[in-house]
């Protein structure tokens, strides 16, 4: 029987040593590549960078045996060392054509500092280095945790974009905007832009759905508290159209105008194409919605309400 447990023990510590050293290769081109995961850029984003993470966490815990982690200068040469290397990584993804991520180094380190404190014996030092790891491992599976749950959130209410009736709803909006119970055209509440007249003031949905192609139009109730008529456009964004290299004209910007009170603005998803001939939009690829106003001589307010695709 003994003898049994020492084969079984040697099989495990060969799968162990080389099957963590197979996956840090196989995974160590994951960590200059990015794309989609889901249907979802944020949650996209969330899963790579909760990658690294994890590659730092079994690379520490492949290099156990080679590695000495049993006191803090041994704890800070090991950091300092993943702090250089993630450096190093960062310029060649700048080299090989991706954008520099310096949060990726923390992202690392806290790798690291898992493999670090959970594979070590219990001491008060480790406990203490096991709280902090992880409690920084758990704010970065936080935002993945809340990006699938936007997903979700939009997918279970589409074709509705927003009714402005739930309290997450105002974290999916950037811009001078609130949740208003002063108006609303369905329900209780609706969504209060501030628009100033000497800035570039907007009302901007930053995490929409990624896929309109099977809609037509874009439909929204717009509250105007004001006797004088007012210009608005709505902008939509691809992927694509979000570099601000993009000309204007290749953009998607449609403008309207809303009189005093409600008005239902519905506006077509299939523009006429650009003077290239192109679409204006991949409707199967839309990052980002905007609404904004140009030209005002004073500040204004306007209520958005009931925002869906039809």
């Amino acid at each position: 029987m003994s003898d049994l447990n020492q084969v079984l023990m040697s099989v495990f510590s060969w799968i162990y040593k080389w099957g963590l050293t197979a996956l840090l290769l196989i995974g160590l081109p994951f960590l200059f590549m990015e794309g989609p995961l889901s249907r979802d850029e944020a949650l996209d984003r969330a899963l790579w960078d909760l990658g690294h993470i994890l590659y730092f966490a079994l690379a520490i815990a492949a290099l156990r045996s080679r590695l000495d982690m049993r006191t803090w200068p041994h704890w800070l040469a090991i950091s300092l060392a993943v702090f250089i290397i993630s450096i190093m990584l960062e310029y060649l993804r700048y080299d090989v054509g991706h954008q520099q991520d310096w949060s990726d180094i923390e992202r690392n380190l806290i790798g690291a500092w898992l493999g670090i404190f959970w594979l070590n014996r219990g001491t008060p030092q480790i406990w203490t280095g096991r709280f902090i790891a992880s409690g920084l491992f758990a704010h970065q599976l936080s935002v993945v945790i809340l990006a699938a749950l936007t997903l979700y959130r939009l997918d279970a209410q589409l074709p509705r974009l927003g009714s402005f009736e739930n309290d997450y709803e105002l974290g999916w909006w950037q811009g001078p905007v609130s949740l208003s119970e002063e108006r609303a055209w369905q329900g209780r509440r609706s969504l209060a832009v501030e628009l100033e007249p000497d800035e570039y003031h907007s009302a901007r949905m930053v995490t929409p759905p990624r896929d309109w192609s099977a809609y037509n139009r874009l439909s929204m109730a717009i509250y105007n508290p004001k006797l004088t008529p007012l210009t608005l456009t709505v902008r939509i964004d691809d992927h694509n159209s979000l570099d601000s290299n993009v000309a204007f004209g290749q953009r998607f910007n449609e403008s309207f105008i809303v009189e005093f009170g409600w008005n239902l603005v519905q506006i077509p998803l299939h523009p006429p194409e650009d003077y290239n001939g192109e679409q204006l939009i991949n409707l199967s690829d839309i990052a980002r919605l905007e609404i904004f106003a140009v030209d005002m001589i004073q500040p204004r307010r306007i209520h958005l309400d009931q925002l869906r695709l039809e």
